[in-house]
């Protein structure tokens, strides 16, 4: 950049990096210097983006740029630069754009017949992919498809079986189609799973909700036992 302060690539490449940055000092704990680095990483990848490119990779800019809107929590804005990189020639076969499309729909919205199709997008480019599976699976339960659902959570367990998250997605699914057994195991293998995890923003959250879920199940079970 000192030699050619415009040159769009090192502008662009800088600002991944500091988007990167970001992320680390949050793992660290040091929320103070992340969002340092996200304002960077913005100020740079916005540089870039006025500056412009004909290149087909230029649309990445988009998308990192919008990933670090979704760390700062601006879904809506995310929303929008995830839609200008989805614009673009060949993007459709971009697995990530789908992704977190659909993924800022929930967050922004929280309409899942906008974020369906393109979770489902998402998925069939990329199969294997647990996140993309977890989060269709989290959709269609929402709106009743639980068999769909259970899939989904069933598939992301055969590629990553050692998943809290899933465990307790599937729990919930199962409960709610009333196999209780199962999904008590599920839920179990949950607690196990989430003890053992290294420290994330989510895991204490999950934690939470997987007591909550196993107080409900000795709630069932007393109520089973007593008559009621």
């Amino acid at each position: 950049m000192s030699l050619d302060p415009e040159d769009v690539w090192a502008l662009s490449n800088l600002g991944d990096v500091r988007k990167d940055l970001a992320l680390i000092w949050a793992r660290r704990g040091n929320l103070v210097q992340a969002e340092t680095e996200r304002l960077l990483a913005i100020e740079f990848l916005e540089r870039a983006i006025a500056i412009g490119s004909p290149k087909p990779q230029f649309p990445m800019v988009y998308f990192n740029l919008a990933m670090v809107k979704v760390d700062q929590g601006k879904f809506p804005e995310a929303l929008f630069l995830l839609k200008k990189a989805a614009d673009a020639p060949d993007a459709a076969n971009v697995w990530e754009f789908s992704y977190w499309m659909g993924y800022c729909y929930l967050a922004t919205t929280g309409s899942v017949s906008d974020a369906i199709p393109h979770l489902r997008q998402a998925v069939r480019i990329r199969p294997s992919y647990p996140p993309g599976l977890r989060l269709l699976g989290y959709s269609l339960d929402g709106i009743g498809e639980s068999d769909e659902a259970v899939a989904l959570y069933q598939r992301a367990l055969g590629v990553a079986p050692a998943s809290y998250e899933t465990h307790y997605l599937l729990g919930t699914a199962l409960q709610g189609q009333e196999k209780h057994t199962i999904a008590l195991q599920h839920m179990m293998r949950a607690r196990e799973l989430v003890e053992e995890a290294p420290e994330t923003s989510s895991r204490e959250a999950y934690r939470r909700s997987i007591e909550k879920e196993l107080q409900q199940f000795r709630n069932h079970a007393e109520g089973v036992t007593t008559g009621q």
